[in-house]
């Protein structure tokens, strides 16, 4: 009898085994459906991220050759600086009147002229750079409505090469 109960108490152990081994296969089946769930919403958040960085840059490179200037000036003299630019096809020339970000009236006269020369020369430098819509540029910088200066570039000037007119204060020695 004793052999008899042995065999009783097999089936009955085999049967919470394999209830436990069915168990434990459906938290991994459960897990990895999840997983997969997890893998396909990355997937799809990366080709919506994708596909707005590639329309983003569709849209920038198609703009005209008037927004190209003007977002290469906003770039140096920041979001609000540029207050009119124009473009001329037949002379592929622009120009941008800009509100410049580094005049200071409290600074000295050599200290304004260097830094509206840096100022416009990047601004006309990197307006020309990368393309040959525009072949020349005329960056006129702004203190609110007074002229301090104008930076004439064109394709192949070198940066110290473009010509800087002062007006309004900053006309002297």
């Amino acid at each position: 009898m004793a052999t008899r109960a042995h065999d009783d108490r097999q089936p009955l152990e085999g049967r919470r085994a394999s209830a436990g081994a069915g168990r434990r296969t459906r938290r991994s089946l459960v897990a990895m459906a999840l997983w997969v769930a997890g893998m396909l919403i990355a997937a799809a958040v990366l080709v919506a991220v994708d596909r707005a960085w590639v329309a983003r840059r569709q849209s920038a490179a198609s703009a005209g050759p008037e927004a190209r200037v003007a977002g290469a000036v906003r770039s140096i003299s920041g979001s609000e600086s540029v207050r009119q630019t124009t473009y001329d096809a037949t002379t592929r020339s622009a120009s941008v009147r800009v509100i410049s970000r580094y005049y200071d009236p409290g600074k000295s006269l050599a200290e304004n002229k260097e830094y509206l020369a840096t100022e416009g020369r990047m601004a006309a430098q990197l307006a020309l750079y990368g393309g040959q819509d525009v072949q020349r540029v005329t960056i006129a910088l702004y203190h609110r409505e007074t002229l301090l200066a104008t930076v004439t570039g064109q394709q192949g000037d070198a940066y110290d090469r473009m010509p800087i007119e002062y007006a309004g204060p900053l006309v002297g020695p």
